[in-house]
């Protein structure tokens, strides 16, 4: 037997995935006051829309647990069935990659993915393709081909009608949404190549109906043996002018109608959030550490961000400064009238048995695993470094040559980052330990933002389990 899967965000609810005989994997969406609810479960669209008119901040949305995926490809195994997985555009989520991820950690070798390089309409347009080829006999490999040809010919535009949700979402400015208000313009966006872009504006909704047509004719029109699905937000009558020109303009049958979930409502599917591997970045100082001329910093707390800002502002070449999400404690105020200094760490503690490098968000780790440190009789020197190219070599060196081991603390991959920067110096002019904590070489996942420090090893605990280590192996 030949099981389908796809996401919630196909805007495919639980009665008609059992009509179509497929199964739903659930995103989770946050509402503002921190409630996670299950797509399209707990939450359906008309419900998001209701939400949505009264809620000051946007949800978010994050991709489904890994461990979903494990159950559905493992299950399917042990009945000895395939499956055919297809997801939302990769360009706008980790679920296929997390989908992926679970199938290789199941370890099985009965699932085929199709990544739909579009999301609601379009996605569903692909899985009810493949519910119509599977029902006619074909194989999973023969459906899976159809479909990879199919969704090249696959287009998916939209007007947008309403411009505060872009601006409660930070895409617009209140100026410019109150000016394009008032001026009734209508945005266009269309799904290319995976990703949402703006395909054009119009003035008011008629004008905005004008222009879809003629987008549509623009885009090829529609082929009249393939199926045209419609969407729509709060009330099936935004989609009364698109019924009407498809079946007397086009002389089309009437086309299939589907509400847009809230997934894809939040942002016309681009999000922000605990959204896993592809909104966690991982690799980004080992990037722009490679990149000549690129000045890297990471600010630890409120203070070194306002600090470095201005100094960015008045500095001539290029610069990247990263900047986290959550609420951090204030870590420069331990030093009396702080100042901002480009490629100079700042020495938070002295200390004599290891120091403990670390930038952002570990360097309040670092001076609570400190803190556990002393508790145990080791001394440790702490130092902020803000930037990590240009390095503070000479900071390094001395670090080595007092302490005689080092312990680098980072929220990023440990390769090529501020451990991968520390050690080459190191390593070249006085070889001493150095211990590197940090993700080891593998994606982020969802979840909550405490719980994920603890699993990849980045809090306190483990700063200080790695600075004993350190001193263990001095000479």
């Amino acid at each position: 037997m030949i099981r389908i899967l796809t996401d919630s965000a196909s805007d495919i609810l639980p009665a008609e995935a059992a009509a179509l005989n497929i199964t739903v994997i659930p995103l989770n969406v946050t509402l503002e006051d921190g409630t996670v609810l299950r797509d399209g479960i707990d939450l359906t669209p008309s419900e998001y829309y209701t939400h949505l008119a009264s809620c000051h901040k946007l949800p978010t949305t994050s991709q489904p647990s890994p461990e979903l995926f494990e159950r559905f490809f493992t299950e399917a195994a042990a009945a000895g069935d395939e499956v055919i997985g297809i997801f939302l555009s990769h360009a706008l989520s980790g679920t296929y990659q997390c989908a992926k991820l679970a199938a290789d950690l199941s370890n099985v070798d009965n699932v085929l993915f199709v990544d739909s390089a579009s999301v609601c309409l379009g996605e569903a347009l692909l899985v009810r393709l493949a519910v119509h080829l599977r029902d006619s006999g074909k194989t999973a490999g023969q459906i899976v081909s159809i479909l990879e040809h199919a969704k090249e010919h696959l287009h998916l535009v939209a007007a947008i009608d309403d411009l505060k949700y872009l601006r409660k979402g930070g895409r617009l400015s209140a100026a410019v949404a109150v000016a394009g208000g008032m001026l009734g313009i209508k945005p266009l966006i269309a799904i290319q190549e995976g990703k949402v872009v703006m395909a054009g504006k119009a003035r008011g909704l008629p004008g905005a109906y004008v222009a879809l047509f003629k987008k549509i004719e623009e885009m090829g029109g529609i082929h009249p043996s393939f199926a045209a699905l419609a969407g729509y937000t709060v009330s099936p009558r935004e989609i009364a002018p698109l019924q009407t020109y498809l079946c007397d303009n086009l002389h089309l049958e009437q086309p299939l109608t589907h509400q847009i979930g809230c997934v894809i409502g939040t942002h016309a599917g681009v999000t922000v959030g605990k959204d896993g591997a592809t909104h966690q970045c991982l690799e980004d100082l080992a990037i722009m550490r490679s990149i000549p001329g690129m000045v890297v910093l990471s600010p630890c707390d409120a203070n070194e961000t306002r600090l470095m800002t201005k100094a960015m502002a008045e500095y001539d070449g290029p610069c990247f400064m990263r900047l986290g999400r959550l609420d951090v404690e204030q870590c420069t105020n331990l030093l009396p009238n702080y100042e901002f200094r480009w490629g100079k760490a700042s020495r938070l503690h002295e200390g004599s048995d290891v120091t403990i490098i670390a930038t952002g968000l570990m360097v309040q780790e670092a001076l609570k695993a400190r803190e556990l440190l002393a508790q145990e009789g080791i001394s440790a020197a702490v130092l902020d470094m803000h930037t990590i190219k240009p390095l503070d070599e000479e900071a390094v060196l001395k670090a080595a040559e007092e302490t005689g081991c080092i312990v680098t603390a980072e929220e990023a991959n440990i390769l090529g980052g501020l451990g991968g920067a520390v050690a080459e110096v190191v390593s070249e002019h006085c070889p001493v330990p150095v211990i590197r904590v940090g993700v080891k070489d593998i994606f982020g996942r969802s979840g909550d933002p405490y719980a994920l420090l603890e699993r990849y090893g980045l809090t306190a605990k483990d700063v200080a389990a790695a600075a004993k280590r350190a001193v263990s192996m001095k000479k």
